[in-house]
């Protein structure tokens, strides 16, 4: 009884690694550690029968095996991250064609929305000055789902679902390019993700992040009135960049190993920090973060970008 109660655990446990990796939450490759130590399962199965009295002995042999997995997973991420961030044994040396995405604008078209769901990767947007969306990805698996009604579009792109099985998403790249007459609102929902988002030119209403683990920069404008950024992620490191001239809020729920805020000379509030010409600017950017340990920078431009 208690041998199944330990097995069963252990399988949990693998279950939960296998699911954290699919979500992009583990930036390493479980599929690459498994076939570097695959050897050891015969060493558990060795010590579950000669120890097949004692189940304590058998359950303790499968954590130990699953933690070297983690241990050792993150060790060789750290120590030759260009092989080990992809999903299965060779896929580093995988080429993928670069995909290409391109809409047009329409005459009635004010109202913007791009919706991300990536999984893992490095994900850039910047401004387009003659199409309303453009994008180029290395991600073969990529689905993408336009829909304009009027003033309205609305574009969607999301990782095909393979199984269970990741794909190397973590080395995929992701290039948008975004119209400035229309206004946008960005919503993103991905795993681990080296984000760098220049916004500058862009009108942007929102800008939503969910995301695993993160290092995310973004530089915001002051083209549309009023902005909001609502960041929601694991660890995670971040920078901010807005205009001098912009009224800015930042409300934090979130254990940020530093941050500048205090060093900006702003009023504090509560659970929030606000510009001394929060309530004066033509410009507001509202800023939400509720992430977990990280660090969080938000630098001021000199001038209106």
């Amino acid at each position: 009884m208690k041998n199944n109660m330990f097995i069963g655990l252990a399988l949990i446990a693998a279950g939960l690694l296998l699911g954290l990796y699919n979500l992009g939450y583990i930036s390493w490759s479980i599929w690459m550690a498994i076939a570097d130590l695959w050897p050891l399962v015969f060493v558990v199965i060795g010590v579950s029968i000669i120890f097949k009295h004692k189940p304590w002995v058998n359950g303790l042999a499968w954590i130990v095996f699953l933690a070297s997995l983690v241990a050792y997973g993150f060790y060789m991420s750290s120590t030759s991250p260009g092989t080990w961030r992809s999903g299965l044994p060779g896929s580093q040396f995988r080429e993928y064609q670069e995909r290409s995405f391109s809409y047009d604008y329409g005459e009635d078209i004010k109202n913007a929305k791009l919706s991300l769901e990536l999984g893992a990767g490095n994900i850039t947007v910047a401004s387009e000055s003659n199409k309303l969306l453009s994008a180029a990805t290395t991600n073969p698996y990529i689905e993408s789902n336009p829909v304009i009604e009027g003033e309205n579009a609305s574009f969607e792109f999301a990782t095909e679902r393979m199984g269970m099985m990741p794909m190397g998403r973590d080395s995929y790249s992701y290039d948008f390019r975004l119209g400035s007459k229309a206004i946008w609102d960005i919503e993103v929902d991905c795993g681990a993700i080296d984000s760098n988002l220049d916004l500058t030119e862009i009108p942007v209403s929102s800008l939503d992040i969910d995301s695993g683990a993160a290092d995310i920069e973004i530089k915001i404008g002051s083209l549309q009135k009023d902005s909001s950024i609502s960041i929601d992620s694991g660890a995670s490191d971040i920078s901010i960049t807005v205009p001098v001239s912009s009224g800015v809020r930042v409300s934090l729920d979130a254990a940020l190993k530093s941050n500048n805020l205090d060093s900006l000379a702003w009023i504090k509030k509560d659970d929030y920090y606000e510009s001394p010409n929060y309530d004066q600017a033509e410009n507001k950017i509202n800023i939400e973060l509720n992430t977990g340990v990280g660090n969080f920078q938000l630098t001021q431009t000199g001038e209106s970008i």
